[in-house]
């Protein structure tokens, strides 16, 4: 059997919504938007002491095929928690399959005000790990949320679906 790769508190692909509703819970998270007329709940926790809001996605059998993080970091501290995740990932998965750090003038990388270029949609910042049986993917939003996604490969929704 193939080993089993877990998500953000231990969920597993294919997980029950009532199984990831305890994990998230065990792992300290509160659930917002939780029922089951929601099609993707919404819970809150901290990841390195930050706001984190975690939003699982489940198939149509009910089993759970995505999962998405978003840190709200802040302007000010984002891309030091993006710097921590993806040190974080690197040492759980090993090298990032792909890396992605665009900077369109006048942004320089770890130049000053790079919070204001990935506003603005010129700096782009992605690492992303290709694994056997999932993609994960960190990345910072315009929003200045870092995102961070769990999908298994062969999932219906791609990765670019999310920003």
């Amino acid at each position: 059997a193939a080993a089993t790769h877990t998500a953000v508190a231990g969920a597993s692909w294919g997980d029950t919504r009532d199984s990831v509703n305890g994990k998230l819970q065990t792992a300290g998270f509160t659930g917002i938007f939780t029922g089951d007329e929601e099609d993707v709940p919404v819970y809150r926790g901290n990841l390195f002491g930050v706001l984190a809001l975690a939003l699982p996605s489940f198939d149509a059998g009910g089993k759970l095929n995505l999962l998405t993080t978003l840190v709200k970091a802040g302007p000010d501290s984002s891309f030091a928690v993006y710097q921590q995740l993806v040190q974080l990932l690197s040492g759980k998965y090993g090298t990032p399959s792909n890396a992605v750090q665009q900077y369109s003038p006048p942004y320089l990388a770890s130049g000053p005000n790079t919070a204001a270029g990935i506003a603005s949609g010129q700096i782009r910042l992605s690492t992303s790990w290709a694994l056997p049986d999932e993609l994960i993917v960190v990345s910072i939003g315009r929003s200045l949320d870092v995102v961070v996604s769990y999908q298994p490969v062969g999932a219906q929704q791609s990765a670019r679906d999310l920003f």
